[in-house]
C-alpha cells in the first residue's frame, strides 16, 4: 500500500508541471461584461442634456426674444436657469414630438410630430391661480401644412372640438396609442397650437376620476 501511495505522489509529482503549462498556454476566455440597466432619462436636466432638434428651438426663441427686448441672453444659460417645471415641459414635450412618427394611410412617411413645429411661443410649466389647460404644456407657430398632415396620418385622429378648455385652440387632434398621448390643440386659423401630452386616459368615465381633467394630467413629474 505505501509502494502504491508513493506511486500516485510521483505521478501526481510528475504530471503537475506538464497540466500547468497546458492551462498557461490557453488563452484567457473573455469575460463578458456585466449587463447594466441604461440609466432613465432624466428630463430637464439641462442644456447640454438636450438633443439638437430641442436645441433648435431654443436657440430659435432666444434668438428671438433678443431681437425684440434687445437682450443678450445665452441660450444654454437662459435654459438651465429656468423653472424646472418650465424645462420637464419643454423637455417631455418635444422628446414626444421627436418619437411620434406620422406616416399616411399607405405607410408612406410624412416625417415626425416634431417636424410640424415651425418656432416656439411660450412654455408653461406649474402655474399658481390657473386652471390645468393653462399649465405643462407649449404654445407654438406651427409650419403651413401641419394640419394637413395631421388630417392624413394614420397615428392621429381628429377629436371633437375642444369648447370648455384650450381656449383659442379649439381644433383637436390627438396621438391614438396612448396615454400618454400628445394633444395639439390647434387656433382656426391653423397657425398656433398648444400642445401637450396627456398623461392620464381622457375617456369617459374613468378621466372623470383618474386626474385627467387635473394639471397633474400633463406633468411629467407626476408619475411614472
Amino acid at each position: 500500500m505505501k509502494q502504491m501511495a508513493r506511486l500516485i505522489i510521483i505521478i501526481f509529482i510528475l504530471l503537475f508541471p506538464f497540466e500547468l503549462v497546458i492551462a498557461q498556454a490557453q488563452p484567457n476566455k473573455a469575460v463578458p461584461p456585466k449587463k447594466t440597466k441604461s440609466e432613465p432619462l432624466e428630463l430637464g436636466k439641462s442644456y447640454a442634456s438636450l438633443r439638437p432638434e430641442q436645441k433648435l428651438l431654443v436657440d430659435d426663441f432666444i434668438r428671438r426674444y433678443n431681437a425684440t427686448t434687445g437682450s443678450k441672453l445665452v441660450p444654454q444659460e437662459a435654459y438651465d436657469g429656468g423653472r424646472l417645471s418650465v424645462r420637464t415641459t419643454f423637455d417631455a414635450v418635444t422628446h414626444a414630438l421627436l418619437n411620434a412618427k406620422i406616416t399616411d394611410a399607405t405607410g408612406k412617411s410624412l416625417g415626425r410630430a416634431i417636424d410640424l413645429v415651425e418656432a416656439v411661443d411660450e412654455v408653461l410649466g406649474e402655474e399658481s391661480g390657473v386652471g390645468g389647460d393653462r399649465q405643462f404644456r407649449m404654445y407654438v407657430y406651427l409650419k403651413d401644412n401641419a394640419v394637413d398632415i395631421l388630417s392624413r396620418s394614420q397615428e392621429f385622429f381628429r377629436d371633437k372640438d375642444n369648447t370648455v378648455y384650450h381656449g383659442g385652440f379649439p381644433i383637436c387632434y390627438r396621438l391614438k396609442n396612448g396615454p400618454p398621448s400628445i394633444q395639439f390643440s390647434i387656433s382656426r386659423d391653423h397657425k398656433l397650437s398648444d400642445v401637450d401630452v396627456d398623461y392620464r386616459a381622457s375617456g369617459f368615465p374613468k378621466g372623470l376620476v383618474n386626474g385627467h381633467l387635473s394639471a397633474a394630467n400633463s406633468d411629467v413629474r407626476a408619475g411614472n
